[in-house]
């Protein structure tokens, strides 16, 4: 079996927290707002912002899927994946990040010896 599997679960946390000050950094500095002023003058956290960053382009792609064609959709969906405002970009590099870690001692590479899938693992 694989004996750094805990190292990837850690790796995993890190790039979590990586990827997420990565994507609010540029969610501020691209203009949107994550600490607003309310009418007393305080600085509060604006979840709500963030929160809509996830849910409009989900909603823009359903009006689009309704009311559109197929190359808007298209359209919305190349703008979504390279806007470094928009969260979905950082959850794709999540998961190619964490997909060429498990390929890089995958059974085709010839560097290992053994099968390194946990579930089939019968050389240990």
């Amino acid at each position: 079996m694989r004996d750094n599997f805990t190292s990837i679960l850690f790796k995993r946390k890190n790039l979590i927290v990586i990827l997420t000050l990565i994507y609010l950094y540029n969610f501020n500095k691209l203009g949107n707002t994550i600490i607003r002023i309310n009418s007393e003058g305080n600085s509060v956290f604006a979840f709500l912002s963030i929160l809509e960053s996830f849910i409009g382009p989900v909603r823009s792609f359903f009006i689009l899927l309704r009311f559109g064609d197929i190359n808007q959709i298209y359209e919305l969906l190349k703008f979504e994946i390279t806007n470094l405002a928009s969260p979905y970009l950082y959850i794709l590099m999540y998961f190619i990040v964490i997909k060429m870690e498990y390929n890089k001692d995958s059974p085709y590479n010839q560097e290992n010896e053994h099968n390194n899938y946990i579930l089939l693992d019968i050389n240990t």
